[in-house]
């Protein structure tokens, strides 16, 4: 059976920091914004579609706590945001 693998770029542009219940959570920190990307652990899933009703549930719920994440780095750096994007990346 195939294990589940971190793309060779996600790597090399990130930091492993986490592993949450589903994902694999990286920092990635382009010099402007920390970004955390999250990882399913979902061997061959590409579309959100590939994740059964359970898994995108606790999906949603790391969504939400990476926001809640990436809006204390904000204030931690004194600079405060008003929105959190989140996008599907791939």
């Amino acid at each position: 059976m195939k294990d589940f693998a971190v793309d060779p770029a996600f790597e090399a542009a990130s930091v492993a920091v986490a592993e949450w219940p589903l994902c694999h959570v990286r920092l990635q920190d382009d010099g402007r914004y920390g970004w955390l990307i999250l990882l399913p652990r979902v061997v061959d899933a590409v579309e959100l579609s590939d994740l059964d009703p359970h898994q995108r549930a606790i999906l949603m719920e790391e969504i939400v706590k990476a926001g809640e994440i990436v809006t204390a780095m904000a204030v931690a750096e004194g600079r405060p945001i008003d929105k959190i994007n989140t996008a599907a990346l791939g």
